[in-house]
């Protein structure tokens, strides 16, 4: 056993070393998670501001719930006054959430019974920031104008503050903000493993080192358990960087908008317990090792590096769309509409797992399923790739 380690940290560190050295892994590993990504968010980002600016002139609805005499009148008079097209709809809790969850309205404002400050809901976009910022200057624009006292009276100038709301009526966790940039970054993970696992697996054999390597007086398990790591590792920095690059590009958005006071970067923060942390690290880390022994599986399959890069393009596809399946409310392996058999479905299986850990920090049978097949799988396509690089001589 203890050869085994040794043998098993010494191939695993040639692997990363010779991986490293790679041009084009380093590209598609370290450059463009660090550079092309958090440019093309900004640009994305920008363009909504852009288009948002563009639809000022278009109707604003805003549904209204439970507020106090004092502020509704002081909010229809705010209208009136205004320039821009705006309608004030009265409704209950309920339905003003399910018009906003429709897209009927563009916000929603309801009154702290504490306080008596305005809570502004909106989607979870960056574009439905920019509808409170719009609330916001008719209420200012008509403070400046009329009634400067009846304001101070209720609390302070801004005494509104916009949040990240939850419309969808089955309160599915699909919708949590970081459990999207979550999935996101487990997409790119599939090009953070791409070109580790042909380095690993198909140059092997068209620099012809396949010979000398099985020559070496290392078990065929640690070897194949070294390169996948060493794989695994590539693939899990290159999700990390894309996650925190995107958390980098809105908390720079939310900190040079200095003007936007409705936006803050508290939105940013994580709401998780240390233990769903960990959970969904774990689920995290499994998933970088169940993508990167279906890329050693596929690449395993290759004699020539341009093959290789063409194979790969397939379980590529796969890991970018079935994941996404995740953001479906309909599908669940938990609650009333529960489907335990999609924990059996790779990668969906995985993504489902991810989402209930935002929900709850409790670990359910069909969790640990899920996560125990991803393992399961794991072995088998590990253990396929290695017999399809050493059935025979190169």
């Amino acid at each position: 056993m203890k050869n085994f380690f040794r043998h098993f940290g010494l191939v695993a560190r040639k692997e990363l070393q010779h991986s490293f050295r790679d041009r084009d892994v380093f590209m598609y590993t370290v450059l463009i998670p660090c550079l092309v990504y958090p440019f093309l968010s900004f640009v994305g980002v920008e363009f909504t501001l852009l288009t948002q600016a563009a639809s000022k002139d278009k109707p604003f609805k805003v549904a209204c719930y439970g507020l106090s005499q004092g502020n509704l009148g002081y909010i229809k008079n705010a209208i009136k006054c205004g320039k821009d097209k705006t309608e004030l709809l009265e409704s209950n809790e309920k339905s003003a959430r399910e018009m906003l969850h429709k897209r009927e309205v563009d916000l929603v404002v309801s009154e702290e019974p504490k306080n008596g400050s305005l809570d502004l809901y909106v989607g979870h976009s960056f574009d439905a920031f920019m509808q409170t910022e719009r609330f916001k200057d008719i209420l200012d624009v008509y403070h400046r104008r009329q009634i400067k006292d009846n304001l101070n009276q209720a609390g302070s100038l801004n005494a509104y503050r916009s949040k990240l709301v939850n419309s969808h009526p089955l309160k599915q966790e699909s919708y949590s903000l970081h459990f999207v940039m979550l999935l996101v970054s487990i997409m790119m993970m599939s090009v953070g493993v791409c070109y580790p696992s042909i380095v690993v697996t198909t140059e092997e054999f068209e620099r012809k080192t396949i010979e000398s390597t099985q020559l070496l007086p290392v078990s065929r398990s640690a070897l194949i358990l070294a390169k996948l790591a060493s794989v695994a590792l590539f693939g899990v920095f290159t999700g990390a960087v894309n996650f925190f690059s995107i958390i980098a590009v809105f908390a720079l958005l939310v900190y040079t908008a200095g003007k936007l006071q409705t936006i803050s970067a508290s939105e940013l923060n994580c709401l998780l317990t240390p233990l769903q942390i960990a959970e969904v690290a774990v689920c995290y880390l499994v998933m970088g090792l169940l993508l990167s022994s279906l890329m050693m599986l596929v690449t395993s399959f290759c004699r020539t590096v341009r093959s290789a890069q063409n194979w790969v393009s397939i379980p590529m596809l796969v890991v970018m769309l079935v994941p996404s399946l995740a953001f479906l409310p309909s599908i669940s392996m938990s609650g009333a509409h529960a489907q335990p058999y999609l924990a059996l479905i790779p990668f969906l299986g995985l993504s489902l797992t991810l989402r209930q850990f935002f929900t709850s920090g409790e670990v359910s049978a069909i969790q640990m399923l899920a996560i125990i097949a991803s393992l399961g799988y794991t072995v088998i396509m590990a253990s396929l790739a290695g017999l399809l690089m050493f059935r025979s001589k190169a």
